[in-house]
Protein backbone atom coordinates (compact mmCIF):
# COMPACT_ATOMS: atom_id res chain seq x y z
CA UNK A 1 0.00 0.00 0.00
CA UNK A 2 1.02 3.62 -0.54
CA UNK A 3 2.56 5.35 2.51
CA UNK A 4 0.22 7.53 4.57
CA UNK A 5 2.96 9.20 6.57
CA UNK A 6 5.79 11.62 5.86
CA UNK A 7 8.66 13.24 7.73
CA UNK A 8 9.68 16.62 9.11
CA UNK A 9 13.40 17.42 8.93
CA UNK A 10 14.54 20.31 11.16
CA UNK A 11 17.91 21.90 10.28
CA UNK A 12 19.48 23.95 13.08
CA UNK A 13 21.47 26.78 11.45
CA UNK A 14 21.42 28.75 14.70
CA UNK A 15 24.26 29.01 17.26
CA UNK A 16 22.42 27.38 20.17
CA UNK A 17 20.95 23.88 20.44
CA UNK A 18 17.24 23.35 19.87
CA UNK A 19 15.64 21.61 22.85
CA UNK A 20 11.91 21.69 22.05
CA UNK A 21 9.92 20.81 18.92
CA UNK A 22 6.14 20.99 18.65
CA UNK A 23 4.13 19.65 15.72
CA UNK A 24 0.37 20.24 15.85
CA UNK A 25 -2.41 19.90 13.31
CA UNK A 26 -2.94 23.31 11.65
CA UNK A 27 -5.17 25.68 13.59
CA UNK A 28 -5.57 23.27 16.52
CA UNK A 29 -4.98 26.12 18.95
CA UNK A 30 -2.55 24.15 21.10
CA UNK A 31 1.06 22.99 20.64
CA UNK A 32 0.67 19.64 22.38
CA UNK A 33 3.65 17.60 23.57
CA UNK A 34 7.31 18.23 22.80
CA UNK A 35 8.33 15.84 19.98
CA UNK A 36 12.10 16.14 20.45
CA UNK A 37 13.77 13.20 22.27
CA UNK A 38 16.95 15.22 23.00
CA UNK A 39 18.49 18.31 21.44
CA UNK A 40 19.45 19.35 17.94
CA UNK A 41 23.01 20.69 18.17
CA UNK A 42 23.99 23.86 16.30
CA UNK A 43 24.78 22.90 12.71
CA UNK A 44 22.91 19.58 12.96
CA UNK A 45 19.51 18.27 11.93
CA UNK A 46 16.80 15.98 13.24
CA UNK A 47 14.11 14.12 11.30
CA UNK A 48 10.75 13.34 12.87
CA UNK A 49 9.38 10.32 11.02
CA UNK A 50 5.93 8.73 10.78
CA UNK A 51 4.06 12.04 10.74
CA UNK A 52 0.58 11.42 9.30
CA UNK A 53 0.11 13.25 5.99
CA UNK A 54 -1.61 16.60 6.54
CA UNK A 55 -1.16 20.28 7.30
CA UNK A 56 0.68 21.28 10.47
CA UNK A 57 1.85 24.22 12.56
CA UNK A 58 5.37 23.77 13.96
CA UNK A 59 7.39 25.47 16.67
CA UNK A 60 11.04 25.02 17.69
CA UNK A 61 12.68 26.51 20.80
CA UNK A 62 16.41 26.99 21.38
CA UNK A 63 18.09 26.57 24.77
CA UNK A 64 18.30 30.36 25.13
CA UNK A 65 14.53 30.79 24.61
CA UNK A 66 14.68 32.00 20.99
CA UNK A 67 11.92 30.32 18.99
CA UNK A 68 10.67 29.84 15.44
CA UNK A 69 7.17 29.07 14.20
CA UNK A 70 5.78 28.06 10.83
CA UNK A 71 2.11 27.68 10.05
CA UNK A 72 0.34 25.54 7.49
CA UNK A 73 3.25 23.36 6.38
CA UNK A 74 2.30 20.34 4.32
CA UNK A 75 3.56 16.86 5.20
CA UNK A 76 2.95 14.63 2.18
CA UNK A 77 2.71 10.83 2.05
CA UNK A 78 6.21 9.44 1.57
CA UNK A 79 7.74 12.95 1.51
CA UNK A 80 10.02 14.96 3.79
CA UNK A 81 9.42 18.62 4.59
CA UNK A 82 12.68 20.43 5.47
CA UNK A 83 12.44 23.35 7.91
CA UNK A 84 15.63 25.41 8.38
CA UNK A 85 16.08 27.55 11.49
CA UNK A 86 18.27 30.61 10.94
CA UNK A 87 19.47 33.58 12.95
CA UNK A 88 17.57 36.78 12.18
CA UNK A 89 19.10 38.80 9.35
CA UNK A 90 21.94 41.07 10.47
CA UNK A 91 22.65 39.21 13.70
CA UNK A 92 25.38 36.91 14.98
CA UNK A 93 26.25 35.18 18.22
CA UNK A 94 28.69 35.80 21.04
CA UNK A 95 30.16 32.77 22.82
CA UNK A 96 31.66 33.68 26.20
CA UNK A 97 34.19 31.19 27.61
CA UNK A 98 34.75 31.59 31.34
CA UNK A 99 38.33 30.45 31.89
CA UNK A 100 38.60 32.32 35.19
CA UNK A 101 38.05 30.81 38.64
CA UNK A 102 35.09 33.16 39.24
CA UNK A 103 31.42 33.00 38.29
CA UNK A 104 30.39 35.64 35.75
CA UNK A 105 27.12 37.29 36.71
CA UNK A 106 26.86 40.18 34.26
CA UNK A 107 27.54 40.58 30.54
CA UNK A 108 27.38 43.82 28.56
CA UNK A 109 27.62 44.18 24.76
CA UNK A 110 27.04 47.81 23.65
CA UNK A 111 28.11 49.08 20.25
CA UNK A 112 31.71 50.32 20.30
CA UNK A 113 32.56 53.71 21.76
CA UNK A 114 29.63 53.45 24.16
CA UNK A 115 31.25 51.07 26.64
CA UNK A 116 35.03 51.40 26.54
CA UNK A 117 35.18 55.10 25.61
CA UNK A 118 32.07 56.48 27.28
CA UNK A 119 31.42 54.06 30.14
CA UNK A 120 27.86 53.49 28.92
CA UNK A 121 27.59 49.71 29.18
CA UNK A 122 23.81 49.44 28.92
CA UNK A 123 21.81 46.56 30.33
CA UNK A 124 23.00 43.16 31.47
CA UNK A 125 22.55 40.49 28.78
CA UNK A 126 22.62 37.48 31.14
CA UNK A 127 19.45 38.24 33.08
CA UNK A 128 19.11 35.46 35.66
CA UNK A 129 21.79 33.31 33.97
CA UNK A 130 25.36 33.01 35.26
CA UNK A 131 28.49 31.57 33.67
CA UNK A 132 30.28 29.37 36.22
CA UNK A 133 34.03 28.84 36.08
CA UNK A 134 34.91 26.46 33.23
CA UNK A 135 31.59 26.91 31.40
CA UNK A 136 30.52 28.75 28.26
CA UNK A 137 27.43 30.77 27.41
CA UNK A 138 26.27 31.72 23.92
CA UNK A 139 24.26 34.91 23.46
CA UNK A 140 22.29 34.84 20.22
CA UNK A 141 20.82 37.52 17.97
CA UNK A 142 23.54 40.11 18.66
CA UNK A 143 23.38 42.91 16.07
CA UNK A 144 26.24 42.91 13.57
CA UNK A 145 28.96 45.49 14.06
CA UNK A 146 31.74 46.57 16.39
CA UNK A 147 30.93 45.87 20.03
CA UNK A 148 32.54 46.59 23.38
CA UNK A 149 32.35 43.56 25.69
CA UNK A 150 32.42 43.51 29.46
CA UNK A 151 31.87 40.62 31.88
CA UNK A 152 31.62 41.13 35.64
CA UNK A 153 32.22 38.65 38.42
CA UNK A 154 28.99 37.73 40.22
CA UNK A 155 29.83 40.08 43.10
CA UNK A 156 30.50 42.85 40.54
CA UNK A 157 33.94 43.79 41.86
CA UNK A 158 36.11 42.08 39.23
CA UNK A 159 35.60 42.51 35.48
CA UNK A 160 37.08 41.75 32.07
CA UNK A 161 36.55 43.75 28.90
CA UNK A 162 37.46 43.95 25.22
CA UNK A 163 36.93 46.95 22.98
CA UNK A 164 35.85 47.03 19.34
CA UNK A 165 35.29 43.36 18.59
CA UNK A 166 33.39 42.67 15.38
CA UNK A 167 30.25 40.52 15.45
CA UNK A 168 29.59 39.12 11.97
CA UNK A 169 26.04 38.29 10.87
CA UNK A 170 25.43 34.56 10.74
CA UNK A 171 28.65 33.77 12.64
CA UNK A 172 29.69 33.12 16.25
CA UNK A 173 32.40 35.26 17.85
CA UNK A 174 34.19 33.50 20.74
CA UNK A 175 35.45 35.67 23.58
Amino acid sequence: PAPTVGSLRVVNSHCNPINQLYVSPASSGTWGADQLPGTIAAGSSFTLTSVPAGTYDVKAVATDGVYWTAYGISITSGGTYTWSLYMPSGTGCLKVVNSSSYTIGYLYTPFSTLGCSSGLWGSDQLGVQTIPSGYTFTLSNVGQGYRDLKANQLSGTLYWYSCSVYITAGQTYTW
